[in-house]
């Protein structure tokens, strides 16, 4: 439940007929259906990946995901966006059966640099930050060119980060519910906060459809980090887990998952 989702499998290789190096992120689940939905993103794609496909195996779709893309990665990772971005675009093109593309990545962190969660709170990274200005403009490059060859774009709104890693607070002999009466409350407002100028961004954006998310994992003015069963939601201070992924497809992502395509 707490493990990172594998990068890579030997399914993604052979689907996208490309090789280990040319992307950092290539899974795909085959569910033996016409249509297939492409994950594009970071890390956050690669975590949300998982309860797509899950659900996919269910109802009926096929599902790949590929990665790392960003808006503004030719600021952030130069070398990651160069290598990357124009695999990922090629593959989106050549594949005709992937008519939705679902664009899953952190926001704020890549606008200012800055992280937001844990003990890592406040603290700069090392990469150059975005801007507001810069992840717009590449974002809504990015979706004018998968809507020119026929792609129906969604945007999966960041998640709520934490204020603490759950793996923090295990150990040997740590129950499901001591984790969740001991763990950190994560207030509604913070998170909206934390996420105004990027909210703000995809709601100016054209020609795709935003999926928002902090109300489905605030639904008061606390946010939930645990499922109905007491299981986490999340593997460190911003990832899903398996529960938390399968909690976002089936929450949130279901009915745009499984609406006929829009023109």
């Amino acid at each position: 439940q707490l493990e990172r989702p594998p990068r890579q499998d030997a399914a993604g290789l052979a689907y996208t007929g490309i090789r280990t190096e040319q992307l950092l992120y290539c899974r795909y689940t085959d569910a033996r259906a016409r249509e297939t939905v492409a994950i594009v993103g970071d890390s956050h794609a690669s975590s949300a990946y998982v309860g797509v496909a899950r659900l996919g195996t269910r109802e009926s779709f096929n599902s790949v995901l590929l990665g790392w893309w960003i808006p503004g990665g030719a600021i952030w990772r130069p070398d990651d966006f160069r290598k990357y971005s124009g695999v990922i675009f090629n593959i989106l093109q050549r594949k005709k059966e992937i008519r939705k593309v679902f664009l899953v990545t952190r926001g704020m962190i890549y606008i200012t640099s800055v992280d937001n969660a844990g003990d890592r709170a406040g603290v700069p990274r090392q990469e150059p930050p975005v801007g507001e200005d810069n992840y717009k403009k590449s974002l809504q490059e990015f979706i004018d060119m998968l809507r020119a060859v026929g792609k129906e774009v969604f945007i999966v709104a960041e998640n709520p980060e934490l204020l603490a890693d759950p793996r923090d607070y295990i150990n040997r002999n740590t129950t499901v519910a001591q984790l969740k009466n001991n763990f950190l409350h994560v207030p509604k407002s913070d998170v909206l906060s934390r996420q105004q100028a990027y909210l703000d961004i995809l709601a100016n954006i054209k020609d795709a459809t935003v999926i928002p998310t902090i109300d489905a994992f605030c639904p008061t003015e606390q946010c939930t980090v645990f499922s109905a069963d007491g299981l986490p939601l999340y593997y460190d201070d911003n990832h899903l887990s398996v529960a938390g992924s399968i909690f976002q497809a089936e929450q949130i992502l279901r009915p745009y998952l499984l609406r006929p395509r829009q023109p």
